[in-house]
């Protein structure tokens, strides 16, 4: 599709448009909102014909879904658009219509991924998640499915473990809880076990299904459904790609510990009788090149890749549009602006307050 030659018009953007509020922008849903209309979704007609293929779907059927699609945009169209202009919102569904060119362009040309780092890092972190799952089955004295919550309860129920969050219906041991509990071996064990299958899973693997032959991804960018008006992203999201893989193991301080579980100290933190401790897997990610997520995007040959972010982008507009002097002033010194907040709002004392107090204060 050339959109750069041709004029057209997306129903969705009009929709969002004139109302940031709802729920879907999906055509069907659009048409029985304005139209009363119900009309089956692929996905349900995939579901009534027992099959995965559209190809296995009668042909006459498919017609007239493949019909009325074209009817209904048709008559969106014919029925929204003249509810952007009488609502003086045409400059801004233009601007959002431009926007589709160049978010088509991004997503035709996608990104290159280095495959090679990608199998290293799968390769990498499997290696490091079988060390966690050997020490986890150690620590406990049976193997069971570290991923599945109930198996989980139950070990550490047999453990005498009790989680920092309480729900209705027990104890939560999500990765909130399992991160508050510093001083429980076990629980940093588990927490680090689930980031190496989430470093595996969710991004590496992933990326090398979603590639293309030329090594490209190529993510879909959604222009409607936040209310803020920013862009969200999907398959995969590339707007949420962590910089760097932490591991708690570096952080934990632990009292006391099994023996048969082998750590060794290092050095010794603020808390009294307590050491920051190091296990061996700490030894195994030591010099790790492959904790960092972002380093599998790589630019094509001849070019250069590099991120470009707005720094306090909403506080600057809204300095500018309340004419706040001193919130001004703030931003073109290039003081730090959340600080500045914060002391004001905290009351804080920059003279009388030790600066590594004010910075955990502010935070």
């Amino acid at each position: 599709i050339n959109l750069s030659e041709n004029k057209f018009c997306d129903t969705m953007i009009l929709a969002w448009v004139l109302n940031q509020d709802e729920e879907s922008y999906g055509l069907k849903q659009l048409v029985l909102k304005y139209f009363g209309i119900s009309s089956p979704s692929i996905k349900e007609m995939l579901k009534e014909f027992k099959t995965k293929d559209i190809k296995e779907i009668p042909l006459a059927i498919f017609s007239n879904y493949a019909e009325n699609d074209v009817k209904y945009t048709y008559k969106l169209f014919k029925f929204l658009f003249p509810q952007v202009k009488e609502n003086n919102l045409t400059d801004i569904a233009l601007m959002e219509h431009e926007l589709v060119r160049v978010l088509l362009s991004s997503e035709k040309y996608g990104i290159k991924v280095d495959v090679k780092y990608i199998n290293n890092s799968i390769e990498y972190y499997k290696n490091m998640k079988s060390v966690v799952e050997k020490k986890i089955y150690e620590y406990v004295g049976n193997e069971f499915n570290i991923l599945s919550h109930k198996q989980l309860a139950e070990v550490m129920e047999k453990l005498n473990v009790k989680s920092s969050l309480l729900t209705k219906t027990g104890y939560s041991w999500n990765d909130k809880a399992l991160s508050q509990m510093t001083d429980v071996p076990i629980a940093i064990l588990i927490r680090n076990y689930r980031i190496c299958e989430k470093m595996v899973s969710t991004y590496f693997e992933n990326y090398l299904k979603m590639k293309d032959n030329d090594d490209r991804i190529h993510s879909n960018f959604n222009q409607v459904g936040t209310r803020t008006g920013r862009l969200s992203c999907e398959r995969p999201n590339l707007q949420n790609v962590p910089r760097m893989v932490v591991f708690d193991l570096d952080l934990a301080v632990i009292k006391e510990y099994d023996r048969s579980f082998q750590f060794r100290k290092t050095t010794t933190t603020r808390t009294s009788g307590s050491h920051l401790i190091r296990s061996a897997i700490d030894r195994v990610s030591e010099g790790n090149e492959y904790n960092k997520i972002r380093d599998c995007f790589i630019p094509s040959e001849g070019n250069t890749l590099f991120f470009i972010d707005y720094e306090q982008m909403e506080l600057i507009v809204f300095a500018f549009l309340s004419g706040d002097q001193n919130l001004m002033e703030r931003m073109i010194s290039g003081e730090d602006f959340h600080e500045y907040v914060a002391i004001k709002v905290l009351d804080l004392n920059l003279e009388t307050e030790p600066k590594d107090s004010l910075e955990y204060t502010i935070k």
